[in-house]
This record gives C-alpha cells, sequence and structure tokens, in this order.
C-alpha cells in the first residue's frame, strides 16, 4: 500500500546514497519518524557518522 504523501511525507521516499563512514537509521514508526530521510538542515537527523556510536546492540526484541 503506498500512502499520500500528503499523510505520511516521509513514506514513500527514493534512493539514499550514504556517505562513506556514515550511518542511516531508521526510525520504528517508518511513516513518521524523524530520521536520515529527513536532512539536518529541515531539522531532521540525516546521516550519523559512525564515529558517534559508542555502543552496540546485545539483544533485540520484537521486530522480525
Amino acid at each position: 500500500m503506498r500512502l499520500s504523501s500528503a499523510h505520511a511525507p516521509l513514506a514513500n521516499t527514493g534512493v539514499f546514497e550514504v556517505p562513506v563512514e556514515h550511518l542511516f537509521v531508521m526510525g520504528d514508526n517508518r511513516d513518521n519518524s524523524n530520521d536520515s530521510r529527513s536532512l539536518q538542515a529541515q531539522n531532521g537527523v540525516g546521516f550519523v557518522p559512525v564515529s558517534f556510536v559508542v555502543g552496540r546492540v546485545i539483544a533485540s526484541f520484537g521486530g522480525h
């Protein structure tokens, strides 16, 4: 199902090219999350430098 951009502007985006040494982060509410799909210049997260990562995942609950 494709959502209209009026209701969820980040639901249907193009392809992203992530710069070297950066991460693309996705929020848990895909249609309404302010994540790497929003540029920092637009008050979004943008691509996150790998150097900002200070821990690692040891468990994951839920999801697929």
